[in-house]
């Protein structure tokens, strides 16, 4: 990574999240507790915890609740769709893991 040159990703919002970020708020909101997302992702709990911090900092949020409703905000602006399952928008929230 070359220090001091362009960010390629806002600093702040959504479209500040890594793909890994994204796919862990996905997780959150699925209602899925960190052990379980550490298993999905195979990272460590205390991984999914510093994800988390880093999300709840871009987004301005504090708590894993905001962080779900959030992004059940998100997807419904980007997929409005009632029958839409989350696999069929996972891009608004997530890069596409599935959901099992």
């Amino acid at each position: 990574m070359c220090r001091g040159g362009a960010r390629k990703r806002p600093s702040s919002g959504w479209g500040s999240l890594t793909p890994t970020e994204l796919d862990l708020v996905r997780l959150v909101s699925d209602g899925l507790a960190n052990k379980d997302i550490a298993t999905r992702l195979f990272i460590s709990p205390r991984a999914v915890q510093t994800h988390l911090t880093h999300v709840y900092t871009k987004l301005g949020l504090t708590s894993r609740v905001q962080l779900a409703k959030a992004a059940v905000r998100r997807s419904r602006r980007t997929c409005p769709t009632p029958l839409a399952s989350s696999n069929v928008c996972s891009s608004a929230i997530g890069t596409g893991i599935s959901s099992r």
